[in-house]
């Protein structure tokens, strides 16, 4: 379902991507960001998935990718976090106020986004429709590599994965689309202070 949620909200971020031009360029930039992406992720995943040490250093570094997540449109820090193993630990960590575990992570999210805002806003004015195509082709080979790959499974769980995957894509697909509802009449609203 979750896999579902994050390919409902595809349709968007390409929209998103493309809203300041698009050409021939920026689709291969996509496809090879996704090239590159999934064989690092395929390649580092018998070194790093599920299998890196929790301890205050990878929970500040999974602050900052959250940190990351939150100043670049589009990036799923959750995606990475499942793939490192450490998702889970760190939502039942928050859940239980367990302070070793949201300390670091709210330092690495605010040390990311101090350092890094001004930064990403600059790239983003000069090279926008280049990194917002690169960002798609790393959040799609990041889905990728979530998908259960050794799971056992049979007809019925197959299926039933099948229909939690649909429902989660009309879900992200709908959640975007009362994004888009909600942020238009503020537009408008400014605009008309402005000329106000």
């Amino acid at each position: 379902m979750f896999i579902g949620c994050i390919l409902g909200t595809a349709p968007s971020l390409w929209k998103q991507a493309g809203k300041k031009g698009r050409s021939g360029r920026h689709i291969v930039l996509l496809i090879a960001a996704f090239a590159f992406s999934l064989t690092f992720l395929l390649f580092g995943e018998q070194f790093l998935a599920g299998n890196i040490r929790q301890n205050f250093g990878t929970w500040t570094l999974a602050g900052g990718l959250i940190g990351l997540g939150a100043i670049v449109p589009g990036l799923s820090p959750s995606n990475f976090l499942i793939y490192m193993g450490m998702y889970k630990d760190m939502a039942d960590g928050i859940k239980s106020l367990d302070f070793m575990v949201i300390l670091p992570v709210a330092l690495g999210a605010a040390v990311t986004v101090l350092l890094l805002s001004k930064l990403m806003d600059l790239i983003f004015k000069k090279a926008y429709a280049g990194l917002a195509h690169g960002i798609l082709g790393i959040v799609l080979a990041s889905t990728v590599m979530i998908v259960p790959r050794n799971a056992a499974y049979t007809v019925g769980s197959a299926l039933v994965c099948l229909a939690l995957c649909l429902a989660g894509a009309a879900l992200g697909y709908w959640m975007c689309t009362l994004e888009r509802k909600h942020k238009k009449p503020a537009a408008v609203k400014v605009e008309v202070s402005a000329e106000a």
